[in-house]
């Protein structure tokens, strides 16, 4: 039995890695989210197991749970969150999955993730697409790309064999047709467009585009007004292409992206319900006693902390490594406690203009980047 469940599992993960045996309504899924992230290996193991012994888990949303993960990944990618640690996220998932609604329950499982390894919103998404300034960089850009060109179409293009094209060129040396179009401050506006999403397109005449201006490549053969690239409709209808441009272009295909990575809608209350169960699971795992201070910092420390538990019997204390964190009884955070030899620091869920006391120990930690709350 153990070799037989070795063997099956085996068979899971070549369906993930390389297609093999996988239903052909989940290849394309599969392949995606192995693209995107090999790492969600154990838990996809763990849904063809759900998949394959019951009516759990139907195909249908098998393959959405896929497409699910992948936006997940994709779009933090995007949002230039934080990849490492998906392992242990994805392997996490997988244990927690309820096996009588698995689809149900990834979703609240990603849906109560901290917020460091949250799913970007739609807004977040949106904004992160038009106004990064470094899209062509990023190691997806062919895949958004295709995406994009490809996407609700029933006669996809091909375009393994194409390249990524900056309509206004990323040479610093523009033409001096590009620099009369983009103006006095042609610098700074290629500086500041070139890589963004709005500038970027595929093709197959790369080479043949090179550094010409706007009208010539329009015109060339091969050009703009000849392309079979649907990325490409709007930049051939356009009569210049500056700043503007790139940006309404840029929005135009973002909204496509928020269709064709979809965001991840879970009920909030029942989301709150699952972090605020395993804060306090978390709160089992120490006692106050844990926590190392000096006489005097525990003095005043001891005061705070029964104030705090007296704004409610609901609040849960959870006592990390080096501080004490305390949230509501939702599991939204509200206070931690980071005790020092002579005082204690406050960290707390509010900005800097909430406080009606100010003074230079008053500091905002929205941007120190080892401040992460549940």
């Amino acid at each position: 039995p153990t070799l037989a469940e070795m063997l099956r599992f085996a068979r899971y993960q070549a369906a993930f890695a390389i297609q093999r045996g996988a239903p052909p309504a989940l290849a394309v899924p599969l392949a995606r989210l192995n693209r995107a992230a090999e790492s969600a290996a154990v838990l996809v193991m763990r849904l063809f197991d759900l998949y394959d012994r019951g009516k759990a888990l139907p195909l249908a949303q098998f393959a959405e749970a896929l497409r699910l993960l992948e936006s997940y990944v994709f779009r933090r990618a995007i949002c230039n969150r934080e990849t490492r640690g998906y392992w242990q996220s994805f392997a996490t998932m997988a244990y927690g999955l309820d096996e009588q609604a698995p689809f149900e329950g990834l979703k609240l499982a990603l849906g109560s993730q901290r917020a460091s390894n949250g799913f970007p919103s739609d807004e977040e998404f949106r904004d992160s697409l038009t106004n990064r300034r470094d899209i062509y960089r990023m190691r997806g850009v062919h895949e958004l790309l295709d995406r994009l060109e490809n996407h609700e179409n029933k006669e996809p293009t091909d375009t393994s064999t194409y390249t990524v094209e900056h309509v206004l060129p990323q040479n610093p040396r523009l033409n001096k047709a590009w620099r009369m179009m983009l103006g006095e401050n042609w610098e700074t506006v290629q500086a500041e467009n070139v890589h963004r999403l709005g500038n970027l397109t595929l093709t197959g005449y790369n080479s043949s585009y090179s550094d010409r201006g706007f009208e010539e490549k329009k015109t060339i053969k091969g050009g703009f007004e000849q392309s079979s690239v649907r990325l490409n409709q709007f930049i051939r209808e356009q009569t210049v292409w500056t700043a503007a441009e790139i940006e309404k272009r840029g929005k135009l295909l973002a909204q496509r992206a928020l269709v064709e990575w979809p965001p991840l809608v879970v009920d909030a209350e029942a989301v709150k319900a699952i972090r605020a169960k395993a804060l306090r699971a978390r709160a089992q795992l120490r006692t106050i006693e844990a926590l190392e201070m000096t006489d005097k910092a525990a003095k005043v420390f001891a005061t705070l902390r029964t104030a705090i538990l007296e704004l409610s019997p609901a609040i849960i204390e959870i006592v990390e490594a080096r501080s004490v964190a305390y949230h509501a009884a939702d599991a939204d955070f509200f206070c931690e406690v980071i005790p020092h030899s002579y005082r204690l620091n406050l960290v707390l869920a509010l900005e800097p203009n909430e406080c009606e006391y100010r003074d230079d120990q008053l500091d905002s930690t929205a941007d120190y980047k080892y401040v992460k709350h549940a």
